[in-house]
């Protein structure tokens, strides 16, 4: 349970640098207590303009201190004053100049810090299993933020699959939903198997810190080699 939001820490690791130029603002941000869609509908409101001017790369959890890009459409290059968008749950911390909008999955990964309180059980135990996710990793869930407040987003996805007519904005969510809950469910069976770090016949690779992905191709010393190293991932569906 996180006591406050600084006990869950995101940031973005960016996959580009600004050009410098262009009539996209690009502004870094750290936020709290916000979701992604509420920052988003902040910037559209403070520069004048529609939601969709505004571009992110992700989504970021709202009970967590988060630092994550943001892309404002300015054609003119003119931008208003940005102290107006300081606040004790939004600050600005860099802007730049870039020449096309945030697309969806503009990151090369995200870095997070965790802070457990009042730990309990056997120490030693933790310290080993700690050890053990260091040298072999971890599954790598969606967790309970994807899924709605409470916890129906996959139900109202079925009922939009169904015919259910909903705005751009849900659909979006809807879908990354029910994306998620296909992912869970082929990474279960991969835990329940003990094969959630291995290749498997007719396996997609991910190439670490990236989204570039390749295969399927026959199983060998090199791939094995990749994956202790940690340099290729297997895959699953989205």
């Amino acid at each position: 349970m996180r006591a406050s939001p600084e006990d869950f820490f995101v940031e973005e690791v960016a996959s580009f640098e600004p050009s410098g130029e262009g009539e996209h603002l690009l502004l870094s941000v750290e936020k709290r207590g916000l979701t992604t869609h509420a920052v988003a509908r902040r910037l559209a409101e403070w520069a004048g303009l529609e939601e969709f001017a505004i571009g992110y790369a992700g989504l970021k959890d709202r009970h967590a201190v988060t630092r994550q890009r943001f892309s404002v459409h300015l054609p003119r290059r003119i931008a208003p004053d940005l102290a107006a968008l300081q606040s004790a749950e939004l600050q600005v911390l860099q802007s730049s100049w870039h020449n096309r909008k945030l697309p969806r999955g503009a990151l090369a990964g995200n870095r997070f810090i965790l802070l457990l309180r009042e730990l309990q059980g056997d120490q030693a135990a933790i310290e080993q299993r700690l050890e053990r996710i260091a040298a072999r990793g971890l599954p790598n869930w969606f967790g309970e933020q994807r899924f709605g407040r409470d916890g129906d987003n996959v139900a109202t996805a079925l009922s939009m699959f169904a015919g259910r007519r909903v705005g751009r904005e849900q659909r979006s969510i809807l879908l990354s939903a029910a994306r998620s809950e296909l992912f869970n469910r082929v990474l279960a069976a991969r835990v329940a198997d003990d094969s959630w770090d291995r290749g498997l016949e007719g396996e997609v690779w991910m190439l670490a810190g990236s989204r570039s992905v390749f295969g399927p191709e026959p199983w060998s010393e090199v791939l094995a080699a990749r994956l202790a190293s940690f340099d290729i991932h297997p895959s699953a569906p989205l």
